[in-house]
């Protein structure tokens, strides 16, 4: 779920994300986000790509793809994320 605020408006985004690690701590992902603000709509389809951080955290570079014929215009097409898991199963 992505939150956001501007321009005096609260943007909320709601996500189907798949995640699969590739080589030596490399990740790939696809997520399909859902931008809503109180009276607009975009979906967007976003390509991730990253690489995991100590173990506990991972790092994003992603793209989003418009999936309608119009977009938000305060939200940008490119975005970094850094994900942080505070609990994580070390017993394999």
């Amino acid at each position: 779920m992505d939150i956001g605020y501007n321009n005096n408006q609260i943007i909320i985004g709601p996500k189907v994300s798949y995640l699969k690690s590739i080589f030596n701590g490399q990740l790939i992902g696809l997520d399909v986000t859902n931008y809503m603000s109180a009276n607009e709509n975009d979906l967007r389809l976003i390509p991730r790509f990253g690489f995991e951080l100590f173990g506990i955290s991972e790092f994003f570079l992603g793209y989003g793809y418009p999936m309608q014929g119009k977009e938000m215009s305060n939200i940008g097409r490119y975005s970094i994320s850094i994900e942080i898991y505070f609990l994580r199963d070390r017993k394999k």
